[in-house]
């Protein structure tokens, strides 16, 4: 065979099987079947030796290309094991943070301030790492410090309260709030189609670049605010970037070196919730006596003979009672001759003698409501002043006075609404305007909660609202906020790892 024809043949082997022995061979036979023009075999050792070191360094390549992608893996791999490590430290925040409710009976004392139950909780440890929770939440005493524990839900202003009259004379008190803003709310709310004076229907929403559908319902978060017209990122969250519940001043460092404001603002989220509700039940959790309803049931409220004759004359006389609270200093003109008592003729008076130990009685044990659940009431006992002010007949100076009044209540006041008389805040033309928009306690609760480890420094971050108003607690909303920063400064420097 020429030698032509086999390298002609060696060549269609090496096209074939470049990676196989043959074509080693092929390869090494086609390098020593060259010639130079003389006709005799060339030296051949410096060309194979090129294409030995061509081929090496292709080998490395793909070697390091391989070695590259099993590390990147692998440190994807661990990464990802420590988010997963983060988020279950977060996690057992928040169940510790259900059982201290579920376990308390709603105490405040447990759930609302307690750093050693809720600030730097070892959870576990795994290969060198420590890992973490810290439950925390806003400080209504120092803005810019948290305090470890929850937030009650109740404490805020609904904005589905069923009430929409009431719950436009509230939203109007609340700070960035004006009359454009809660009609277009009241608007995407409200079952019509049509527009209130200074508001906007389906019709406004249809004629946006990309329309989209309102609900003309209850908001399912405080989040969908953004949806409705005027309502913008800054009047929702304020300054609060990173949704804590608090502006300190790194929130307003992260805006930027141009932005200076004296008056950072947590936004209008920091005083609405969507959960907010609760049973019709008196504090040791029986269900409330009707005032409107049959009087032989009155005897189980434990309020005193005097106070259930009084209301049991009123009842025969044809009127029922709008409110619980007002017995309190109530006086009566009979319309008509009393049937349970000959001796009082039309246009006699009669009045109620409500005591101030009575009065919690009342306030914690009757009710005028037919429903089983109560949508929409303040908690006197955890909302804010901001909050307070809003609500009718209390305004910003009374505000103040409830909160710093609550500082040193005792426990037992706090059963009902009752010690805002009891205790001289307010007088009883006061009570009885403010009371029907009080409760004494809530069922849905805010947590935030951050797992994280040490010394590696992963986090992540999770709110989550747990409802406990129906016996067993349930987790109603979560979602994770890691993408969003680090909330709060960690005191780490103490913990020691390991």
């Amino acid at each position: 065979m020429s030698n032509d024809q086999s390298t002609a043949r060696c060549t269609d082997a090496r096209t074939r099987r470049l990676a196989g022995i043959r074509g080693w061979r092929c390869l090494a036979r086609m390098v020593s079947g060259f010639r130079d023009a003389s006709g005799s075999k060339p030296r051949v050792r410096g060309v194979v030796l090129i294409v030995v070191l061509v081929l090496t360094v292709l080998a490395a390549m793909v070697g390091a290309s391989l070695m590259y992608r099993v590390s990147s893996q692998a440190r994807a791999a661990v990464v990802s094991n420590q988010n997963q490590h983060a988020y279950t430290a977060a996690l057992s925040g928040v169940q510790t943070a259900v059982a201290a409710l579920v376990q308390s009976g709603l105490d405040p004392a447990v759930w609302y301030d307690n750093p050693e139950l809720f600030r730097n909780v070892l959870v576990s440890e795994s290969n060198g790492e420590q890992w973490f929770f810290t439950v925390f939440a806003p400080s209504e005493l120092d803005p810019e410090s948290p305090r470890y524990g929850l937030t009650d839900e109740s404490g805020k202003i609904s904005i589905n309260h069923p009430n929409l009259g009431y719950l436009e004379q509230v939203l109007l008190e609340l700070p960035g709030m004006d009359i454009e803003l809660v009609d277009s709310l009241l608007d995407y709310r409200d079952p019509d189609d049509t527009p209130r004076p200074h508001g906007a229907e389906q019709d406004y929403y249809d004629r946006l670049p990309v329309p989209y559908l309102i609900p003309n319902g209850p908001l399912a978060t405080v989040d969908e605010l953004l949806l409705v017209r005027g309502f913008t990122g800054e009047l929702v969250y304020g300054d609060d970037i990173n949704l804590s519940g608090m502006v300190v001043e790194s929130d307003s460092d992260d805006l930027g070196p141009d932005f200076a404001r004296e008056d950072l603002s947590r936004g209008i989220r920091a005083f609405l919730t969507v959960f907010s509700y609760g049973p019709n039940l008196s504090s040791d959790n029986r269900p409330r006596v009707n005032l409107n309803g049959p009087a032989p049931l009155l005897a189980a409220s434990g309020l005193s003979q005097r106070t259930r004759r009084f209301i049991a004359l009123v009842r025969a006389d044809g009127t029922n009672f709008t409110h619980p609270s007002q017995l309190l200093g109530m006086e009566y003109q009979l319309r008509q001759n009393s049937r349970l008592d000959r001796r009082l003729r039309a246009g006699a008076v009669i009045r109620a003698q409500v005591d101030a130990d009575e009065l919690e009685l009342l306030m914690d044990r009757t009710t005028t409501s037919r429903g089983r659940v109560e949508v929409g009431l303040v908690n006197v006992n955890s909302a804010s002043a901001p909050v307070l002010a809003a609500i009718p007949g209390i305004g910003p100076d009374l505000a103040q006075q409830i909160v710093e009044a609550r500082l040193d209540l005792d426990p037992s006041a706090r059963r009902s609404v009752a010690w805002l008389y009891t205790m001289g805040v307010v007088d009883a033309p006061t009570f009885q305007e403010i009371a029907p928009f009080l409760t004494a306690r809530g069922y849905q609760y805010h947590i935030r909660s951050i797992g994280f480890s040490v010394p590696g420094g992963q986090y992540r971050v999770i709110e989550a609202v747990v409802d406990v108003a129906r016996g067993e607690p349930r987790i109603i909303y979560m979602r994770d906020l890691t993408r969003l920063g680090m909330p709060i400064p960690l005191d780490v420097q103490a913990l020691e790892v390991r």
